[in-house]
């Protein structure tokens, strides 16, 4: 069996979600970067993924299989999901079904957001919305995963404000990730069973390291000191109560649930009308949008 390097088996992974998401059967080309698809007349097609030179980085050289249709990798994989989506439209046009989107999730965001970036939101934003039957399969996996990890970590959740249904909601995201990017085509249902067992632990594992990361350079044990560590009495421009970008800046480096407790610890402690009053503001804008941000000009 010929081992592709991940980046290219993880294109044919995407490449095989976005047909499954928009209904066209396929099915796998074993050892080849290529996909055997249904076109709309019933016929079937050989859908491959061309690799340049330069990207293959591999000790073999990539073998070559003849496709019916050919997408580049540079496009199926482009940094902007928007061109990656067009190329796929372009492929199911040529099939006959029309130009089809697989997945949309609106407009990119800052890859600098705390909370994006633990979701890993580059690749869940590349991977279809889950059927059904995805929960179904995967729900024992997943609350076992969840149970493994919040468990024996209870202390430290707490520490960060987050509980069971918190790390529940990650890992749902961490196995719909894996599902649309890393799955295994070649091998049976147990074995990636097996596979996303370790790929949640993995990443639940890296969640964990990444919140201590943050909460020791940010983050006080004292919480009830709120008002010195979001700077709410004093950071606010000369003469207005409108929050300064430092204190929206400080804001969004907390991971948003200990940003929420911490906020509603300064409306029910902190005695400076003001401080209270921008608190509050402060948190019914981080609940209903989900950031803390200038409003828009």
């Amino acid at each position: 069996m010929y081992k592709f390097a991940p980046k290219l088996e993880r294109a044919k992974i995407q490449l095989f979600s976005w047909f499954e998401a928009v209904g066209i059967p396929c099915r796998d080309v074993p050892d080849q970067l290529a996909l055997t698809v249904q076109a709309k007349t019933g016929t079937s097609k050989v859908v491959s993924i061309n690799v340049p030179n330069e990207v293959q980085q591999h000790p073999c050289p990539v073998p070559k299989y003849p496709g019916d249709l050919t997408i580049e990798f540079a496009d199926i994989r482009a940094p902007n999901l928007t061109d990656a989506k067009n190329a796929f439209a372009k492929l199911t046009q040529a099939l006959g079904y029309g130009a089809l989107l697989p997945v949309d999730r609106g407009t990119d965001l800052n890859d600098r957001d705390f909370d994006l970036y633990t979701m890993r939101h580059k690749e869940f934003r590349r991977s279809p919305n889950p059927t059904p039957e995805f929960f179904e399969k995967y729900r024992t996996i997943v609350q076992k995963a969840v149970n493994h990890f919040y468990y024996p970590n209870q202390a430290f959740c707490a520490r960060v404000g987050m509980d069971r249904d918190d790390i529940m909601a990650y890992a749902w995201l961490y196995a719909i990730t894996y599902e649309a990017n890393f799955r295994v085509l070649t091998v049976t249902k147990n074995d990636n069973i097996r596979l996303l067992t370790n790929h949640l632990k993995q990443r639940l594992g890296a969640l964990q390291k990444r919140f201590q990361m943050r909460a020791k350079k940010l983050c006080s044990e004292n919480v009830d000191d709120i008002d010195k560590i979001l700077n709410l009495s004093t950071a606010t421009h000369e003469g207005t109560f409108e929050p300064s970008e430092a204190l929206y800046s400080n804001l969004r480096k907390l991971p948003k649930p200990l940003a929420i407790q911490k906020l509603n610890q300064a409306v029910e402690q902190v005695k400076c009308k003001r401080t209270k009053k921008l608190a509050l503001s402060l948190l019914s804008q981080l609940s209903e949008t989900g950031r803390c941000g200038p409003p828009s000009p």
